[in-house]
């Protein structure tokens, strides 16, 4: 099991890591309040559950998740919620907040693995709004 692989799994065991990264996601930007106004949490919560694994088991070159970012690119290109980059770099700064507050584990060299493994799945989504996908 690799290193982001257990780190999430200690994070999932917090029992808290989704609804502290959403509470620190939303409050980190009005657009993204705006954004999440409407939404049914629970079910963001589930995807974002869901999301996170395929983005971890894409950089582990694992297949299976490939079809999966590939859904994620779509809705969140154009047409659909049109992501904008400067949300990506908000959304991962707060996953990486989350990340050190839910992990005991967590180490610079542990977030380092995090920024560049969650860039990776943030340049394969956001390349569908680039005309890249």
């Amino acid at each position: 099991m690799s290193d982001l692989s257990q780190s999430y799994g200690r994070c999932l065991l917090d029992g808290q890591f989704f609804d502290k990264f959403y509470d620190r996601f939303t409050a980190a930007s009005p657009e993204v309040a705006q954004r999440f106004r409407n939404t049914d949490m629970k079910r963001q919560k589930t995807m974002m559950r869901l999301s996170l694994s395929m983005l971890v088991m894409f950089v582990e070159g694992k297949p299976i998740a490939r079809p999966s970012l590939e859904a994620i690119q779509k809705t969140h290109g154009a047409g659909r919620y049109e992501i904008p980059a400067r949300l990506y770099d908000v959304w991962l700064e707060c996953l990486i907040q989350t990340l050190r507050e839910c992990d005991p584990r967590f180490d610079d060299a542990l977030e380092q693995q995090w920024q560049q493994a969650m860039q990776k799945g943030i340049d394969f989504i956001a390349a569908c709004g680039r005309g890249e996908g």
